[in-house]
């Protein structure tokens, strides 16, 4: 019994670590998309604007 008692625990291990780590991964997505691509974007617009001028 030890050996399968073992492989679960280690299955639950392995889908914590694989959760925790989807989770960063959003949390990157979502500060990107909310944060620094909008800024990016912002700064090709003032850019294209400025050019648009000349």
């Amino acid at each position: 019994k030890e050996p399968s008692h073992q492989s679960v625990v280690n299955c639950w291990q392995v889908l914590l670590t694989q959760t925790r780590q989807e989770s960063r991964d959003h949390n990157f997505l979502s500060d990107s998309y909310s944060n620094t691509l909008p800024q990016q974007l912002s700064h090709c617009v003032d850019h294209a604007q400025r050019l648009a001028k000349r």
